[in-house]
């Protein structure tokens, strides 16, 4: 009996391939169960800002193929969508910007996009960005503000959180996503999805990105398998990018399933400088315990260099200059104020601080190289808070003043340029989910890969529950009519008519209620998972943190801690419960991790 037409929205690219190859499912059907969840969903989530006008014909030829038995490619009759800032033949990419004219032309696949459709990949439509992916959420005045499926009060980060958020209700199993300083890791992070941004090269990228060589392309996945999938065909070649890495053939499927007995990881909560949520942090380290008891080697130390974020803020800012230099002054008028503002600095930027940057970064690079000498990943927290209220680039009365002041676990990988991807790790006691991230050596994409499916075998991610999580909640937009009407986004049509879409307030903010515990949603890990953490002795071939020879002075980018509080939305502390349960672990595993202390 095929699969019910819900069903058919939570299930993997895989499940749905191999259902397609029994002709136990039609991509129709499928086609068909997703536009009517978008149609349902999107009004509220606001993922989209373009759907397909030819997603069922697409889906009736990928139809017509598997009742042959010859699909086009791996990706045959996939639902999969793209971020509205890679250019897509015939479909208008607007950037989350009203200074884009609609009208084209629209004449050029992207290299990421090319590929998805040689694959057979049902192009589902575009998904929201902030105005040229320039911040960490997902808001702009051209499509008003996406939400989170956990908590529709809540960003899903950015600034692929317009995929993310389709992604994780349901609306296709697909999605590709840009990261420059952690677009991708952010959102997924925020949303309990997989999401990898490969080393920088390893997916070719056209035209190239204004912000430089910090942006990344990878895919944001439910499953780690589908992103596997999807490197297969987003890593094949393209001589449009002369910053390509050698095409590499192999199949990233192969070896996923290995598992990471005796890998040396390091794990640094911190990495030294960062102030962590108090839950975040708790679950961060549980889930850690894992990789231990899984058989690697797990170790407890930091990578040694002080916080970068003022080398990225001069390669990130004056690509923000870049963007906007291009502009009339009266163009300039309509960008995002915050943008204006970074692009204001980055246009401040001398050549002697841009090169020092450089030279910083190169340092940087050196230093990441000589760890993963001695360690084969590096396991972090994804951000250090959950997500926040929605359409704010900054939690509200944090102090923080910009987005990169609470992502300090994304850009530094990105200035290295090595493989990241982050993995869903538990929920906060009001139901947020949070992320671990998993760092690798340069060009070591599928041990990072491999590492994530091993963590996924032994915890299984997790999709909202959409009829719990969005029918009961009523946000304060929608309890005042006017705010909501200013904040909501014009239909894809009438963007792609070149119509001005209505617009927020000038911050792109509309004031959410906090929020209580999320009915249906999960709350804290089980118990079976939060055992104590036996220290160790540290293997004599450990060498502890490697220094930068060029340090990064600059200690500000940190975030402040969230204090748990005892009543009301805040995050509630774990129970003294969470920290006696004992779990036994395989005899070799040997992790160097001090036992968590118990208020």
């Amino acid at each position: 009996m095929p699969p019910m037409s819900d069903d058919l929205c939570t299930l993997s690219a895989t499940q749905l391939l191999r259902l397609y190859r029994s002709k136990v499912v039609s991509p129709v059907d499928v086609a068909r169960a997703i536009l009517k969840r978008i149609e349902d969903h999107n009004p509220r989530l606001n993922a989209f800002n373009f759907i397909a006008p030819d997603a069922i014909t697409s889906a009736k030829a990928s139809e017509a193929r598997w009742a042959r038995s010859e699909p086009i490619g791996p990706l045959d009759g996939v639902p999969t969508s793209i971020k509205d800032i890679l250019l897509t033949r015939s479909w208008p990419t607007l950037r989350g910007s009203q200074t884009v004219n609609p009208k084209g032309p629209w004449n050029d696949d992207a290299p990421a996009v090319a590929r998805l459709r040689e694959a057979g990949a049902m192009l589902l439509g575009k998904t929201t960005t902030p105005e040229f992916g320039w911040k960490g959420v997902t808001d702009s005045a051209l499509t008003g503000i996406t939400r989170n499926p956990w908590n529709t009060d809540r960003t899903p980060g950015g600034s692929s959180g317009g995929g993310a958020a389709a992604v994780a209700a349901g609306m296709g199993p697909l999605t590709i996503g840009t990261d420059g300083g952690g677009s991708i890791r952010i959102p997924c992070g925020f949303t309990g999805l997989f999401g990898l941004k490969p080393s920088f090269g390893r997916v070719p990228a056209w035209p190239l990105s204004p912000f430089g060589t910090v942006a990344h392309l990878g895919p944001m996945t439910r499953t780690v398998a589908d992103a596997a999938l999807m490197m297969n065909v987003l890593t094949l070649p393209d001589a449009r990018d002369w910053h390509a890495l050698p095409y590499d053939p192999r199949d990233y499927r192969v070896g996923l399933e290995d598992g990471i007995r005796g890998l040396r990881i390091a794990y640094s909560p911190d990495l030294g400088y960062v102030k962590v949520d108090y839950e975040v942090a708790a679950l961060v380290r549980e889930a850690v315990q894992i990789f231990a008891e899984l058989g690697a080697h797990v170790e407890e130390v930091g990578p040694g260099f002080e916080n970068p974020a003022e080398i990225f803020r001069v390669h990130w800012y004056a690509g923000a200059a870049y963007v906007l230099s291009a502009l009339t002054a009266e163009q300039r008028r309509l960008v995002d104020p915050g943008l204006r503002e970074v692009a204001a600095e980055g246009a401040k930027v001398t050549l002697k601080q841009h090169m020092d940057a450089v030279q910083n970064r190169g340092a940087l690079g050196v230093a990441m190289n000589a760890f993963h000498s001695q360690y084969d990943l590096l396991l972090t927290p994804t951000l250090p808070i959950p997500a926040f209220e929605a359409g704010k680039e900054v939690p509200e009365g944090s102090g923080m003043k910009r987005w990169t002041e609470w992502t300090p676990f994304s850009y530094p990988f990105n200035l290295t340029q090595q493989p990241a991807a982050t993995v869903p790790c538990g929920f906060t006691s009001t139901g947020l989910p949070v992320g671990l991230q998993i760092v690798g050596p340069r060009y070591a994409d599928a041990l990072v890969l491999r590492a994530a499916r091993a963590f996924e075998s032994a915890r299984p991610f997790q999709m909202p529950d959409l009829n719990a999580v969005l029918e009961p909640q009523a946000t304060e937009a929608e309890a005042a009519p006017e705010t909501a009407l200013a904040e909501q986004p014009a239909p894809a049509a009438e963007i792609a008519a070149g119509h001005a879409a209505a617009a927020p307030d000038a911050t792109g903010s509309v004031k959410a209620t906090e929020p209580a515990a999320a009915p249906g949603v999960p709350g804290t890990p089980a118990a079976d998972r939060t055992g104590p953490i036996t220290p160790a002795t540290p293997k004599a071939d450990r060498t502890g943190p490697i220094t930068s020879a060029t340090p990064v002075a600059d200690p500000t980018g940190s975030v402040a801690p969230q204090k748990p509080a005892a009543e009301g939305g805040a995050a509630a502390k774990p129970s003294e419960s969470d920290t006696t349960g004992t779990r036994d672990r395989a005899a070799d595993t040997t992790i160097v991790l001090p036992p968590r202390k118990r208020s």
